[in-house]
């Protein structure tokens, strides 16, 4: 008998932590991306027939992304109208943390090894399109002062630059909470839940068995 009530303990528990797990899961606001393709500008010098080192374009990419968000995102943000002189930091670092590279998926480009996809991420599909397009004027901005020669050190210009291929979407596409994985997750838990309450009632119950002296 009391191994079947400890079974009856863990199933409810493990039942009542997948139903509050996919519960929660409607509480969780879907996350919308907007995507921008990007395309790395070569040195005119650069051999196109020549095999192309995909972690050293990458490295001068993101290099060279970094350099652009890190100039000219906050100029942009206030530009824009995006947020106040007070809140601009905080909006930085809420772009920075939503946005991502990965490889391009839209089409076959001519050398894919340049070419990848700007994505970020937002609760809303308006915002995350407007701070998507920050993200893109931003690099445009820093490849066109870099292309006239304007960098204020009386360098020639530079030949390096990043290109727009596509720009930020319409709108965002919705990525819904994995609603699984959080009954998954509530499942485990109410199951780690339903043994520590047994584990705990066969203590007390052993202590009240124990004969005083």
């Amino acid at each position: 008998m009391a191994m079947l009530a400890r079974f009856r303990w863990l199933v409810v528990s493990t039942v009542l932590g997948s139903l509050v797990g996919f519960l929660v899961s409607y509480l969780l606001s879907p996350q919308y991306t907007a995507r921008a393709v990007l395309e790395e500008i070569l040195p005119s010098q650069y051999d196109i027939r020549r095999p192309v080192d995909k972690s050293a374009s990458q490295q001068r990419l993101t290099a060279y992304l970094e350099q652009a968000f890190s100039l000219n995102v906050r100029k942009m943000i206030e530009r824009e109208g995006i947020a106040t002189i007070e809140e601009v930091e905080k909006v930085y670092r809420q772009i920075r943390k939503n946005t991502k590279l990965q490889d391009a998926v839209l089409g076959p480009p001519i050398a894919p090894e340049l070419v990848v996809d700007l994505v970020y991420t937002d609760s809303a599909p308006q915002r995350a399109e407007q701070l998507c397009g920050v993200l893109t004027s931003a690099i445009l901005e820093k490849t066109r002062v870099d292309g006239a020669g304007f960098n204020g050190l009386g360098q020639p210009p530079s030949p390096y630059g990043v290109e727009v291929v596509l720009p930020c979407g319409a709108s965002g596409t919705p990525v819904f909470p994995n609603r699984v994985l959080c009954a998954a997750i509530g499942s485990a838990t109410g199951l780690l839940v339903g043994m520590a309450l047994i584990e705990v009632r066969r203590k007390s119950l052993g202590q009240v068995a124990e004969p005083h002296c």
